[in-house]
């Protein structure tokens, strides 16, 4: 089963967690909350910028449509 990275900032205890679990509420050895993951982590469509739902998606529509037969109506 594929696990997540995470690494204290305060203590430096690194440690995996399993997908599906939730973000850690802290650090398992000193409780702190600033923790942040070391992996990459996954890519969701539409969460990076120029994306199909990030910036510039309203251009591709556009150009999209430009080349679609008009309706008739």
């Amino acid at each position: 089963m594929k696990k997540r990275q995470f690494e204290c900032k305060d203590c430096g205890h690194a440690w995996e967690e399993t997908f599906g679990t939730g973000r850690p509420e802290g650090c398992p050895s000193c409780n702190s909350v600033n923790i942040y993951r070391t992996d990459s982590g996954p890519r969701r469509l539409g969460q990076c910028k120029g994306g199909p739902s990030g910036r510039g998606s309203d251009k591709l529509k556009k150009a999209d449509n430009k080349d679609l037969p008009k309706s008739e109506g």
